[in-house]
């Protein structure tokens, strides 16, 4: 505080620069003051060391909110190499695809070899391994290997949950998806759909939906017999659901 105030010397102080005001969206030709590491003002401070900034433009480091390390194919030390130069200085990242090879081994593992490198990285608690039905992970993650997750410092929140259709069916996705006609209607999944929609579900199961629907031809018009051919399977399907047939002039 007595850094901030003026009180002190900083460690550094930064001259000379346009510094971005993120509350007010300015540019301001301001000193920046800087104390063990941290920013501590901007103003006109006096510094045990001044590094001229003339004509540079200063900004807060950017904060990558979601991404996935592993997707970048570097290990975290390079990973922190190369965003670092373009002015990330964190990152928020959801390590689902090597909970998906290596289970929270592999977590635990990236969380630990993050401590050190100059890159704040931060990581969201995997929500759902597998994702769907179409993964095949080392093992599908329980409550408690998420609650040993969020009991880690750098563990800052759930991730992204990837796997809508089982919140809306309430199912596993280790679990076979349900199946289109009566049948899904007698699934833990029926629960979210109304009697309706699983009637409706079931005769489409049964009756192929049509390609095109043709209006009747106007009077002289040619009419193929392809467009007959569609007609009447487009009638006859009708009349199966229990409508009368369309009639043709």
């Amino acid at each position: 505080m007595a850094v901030a105030r003026g009180d002190e010397p900083a460690d550094l102080v930064l001259s000379g620069g346009h510094v971005l005001s993120v509350f007010t969206k300015e540019w301001l030709d301001v000193d920046v003051a800087v104390q063990h590491g941290h920013v501590v003002g901007l103003g006109k401070y006096d510094g045990r060391q001044t590094l001229d900034v003339a004509g540079a433009y200063l900004v807060p480091g950017f904060v990558d909110a979601h991404m996935h390390i592993e997707s970048s194919k570097l290990m975290v030390d390079e990973f922190a190499r190369a965003v670092l130069a373009h002015g990330t200085t964190a990152v928020v990242a959801d390590p689902h695809e090597i909970a998906n090879v290596l289970g929270t081994d592999g977590v635990h593992w990236l969380l630990d070899v993050c401590d050190g490198i100059p890159l704040d990285v931060w990581f969201m608690a995997s929500s759902c391994v597998p994702a769907s039905q179409f993964e095949s992970p080392r093992r599908e993650l329980t409550p408690g290997d998420l609650d040993a997750l969020l009991r880690r410092r750098r563990v800052i929140g759930l991730a992204e949950m990837m796997n809508f259709p089982g919140v809306i069916t309430r199912r596993s996705p280790s679990k076979k998806p349900w199946r289109s006609g009566a049948s899904a209607c007698g699934s833990s999944s029926a629960r979210l759909r109304s009697p309706a929609t699983c009637a409706t579900s079931s005769r489409w199961s049964s009756n192929t939906a049509p390609t095109a629907v043709l209006s009747a031809p106007t009077t002289g018009s040619p009419t193929s017999s392809s467009s007959r051919a569609t007609s009447t399977r487009w009638s006859a399907s009708r009349s199966r659901r229990g409508s009368a047939p369309r009639t043709r002039s």
